[in-house]
């Protein structure tokens, strides 16, 4: 079995502000260095979804700026079966 960790994600919309960049920017260090120690998978959500906001406006995705709607969902699910198979 293989642990996965993936990594805390937010975009500036909806119910975020600025003081949540920090808070989350420590988050990801937290969840970045525990999978390096666990050798886990670390799948990188909110790379994903800054570029993703290349393609549509933040609330397409995170309507709230935290809770993903259903294209974020999806494409939470094809980054998370990417990370699946490369730890097979």
């Amino acid at each position: 079995m293989q642990l996965v960790l993936g990594e805390p994600f937010i975009l500036a919309c909806g119910v975020v502000t600025p003081k949540w960049g920090e808070e989350m920017d420590c988050r990801r260090q937290i969840v970045r260095r525990l999978a390096a120690e666990w050798e886990a998978a670390f799948i990188p959500f909110q790379d994903s979804f800054d570029q993703a906001c290349r393609e549509h406006p933040p609330k397409y995705w995170l309507p709230h700026g935290v809770h993903p709607s259903p294209a974020g969902h999806a494409r939470m699910a094809e980054l998370w079966l990417k990370g699946a198979l490369l730890v097979q």
